[in-house]
């Protein structure tokens, strides 16, 4: 009877607690930029004090996995976190393209192989700490991406395309 018990409760927290692992974005095609909307999942820190070391604990089931090609998170007061699992089959850098141009605060966090780097961008940041002067938010991932997390925080509806691609369709869209 105990064991019957302890299966039922094992049963139970698996069905109401399931086990998602991120998904992949495999990138393989060095020509075209690749919609990272469909791959998002994300996290609203709704005690606007979580930092990317934070969320990088995160267990991936806290995370709402999103299914539109056009991220649409709505209306926050809150930092929303992005989170993506990369694979990139081209060996070439890669970059990712935030198309909005007037999201008030943009944190980065690329996790590789062999690094760990944070980047602050955004509208209401210094322009001239842009990577690219350009009004678009581009973010240098290297050619060995494996974690991408973004914060995004603004007053504004926040729907916007997100890509990820190699420089050359990069700099055909910008």
């Amino acid at each position: 009877m105990k064991k019957l018990i302890i299966l039922s409760l094992f049963i139970w927290c698996f069905v109401n607690n399931p086990v998602k692992a991120a998904p992949i974005i495999t990138y393989g095609n060095p020509e075209k930029l690749l919609e990272l909307g469909p791959f998002a999942s994300y996290y609203v820190d709704e005690t606007n004090r979580l930092s990317y070391k934070d969320i990088r604990k995160l267990p991936h089931w806290k995370f709402t996995t999103g299914k539109s090609k056009m991220i649409n998170l709505g209306f926050s007061q809150f930092p929303v976190w992005l989170k993506f699992k990369i694979k990139n089959l081209t060996g070439e850098q890669l970059y990712v393209y935030l198309e909005a141009q007037e999201i008030d605060y943009v944190d980065v966090l690329v996790v590789s192989k062999d690094s760990v780097y944070h980047i602050e961008t955004g509208a209401l940041r210094a322009y001239g700490k842009r990577r690219f002067n350009i009004n678009s938010v581009v973010i240098p991932l290297g050619a060995n991406p494996e974690y991408l997390y973004i914060s995004i925080k603004d007053i504004n509806r926040l729907v916007f395309p997100l890509k990820i691609g190699a420089v050359g369709p990069l700099v055909e869209k910008v």
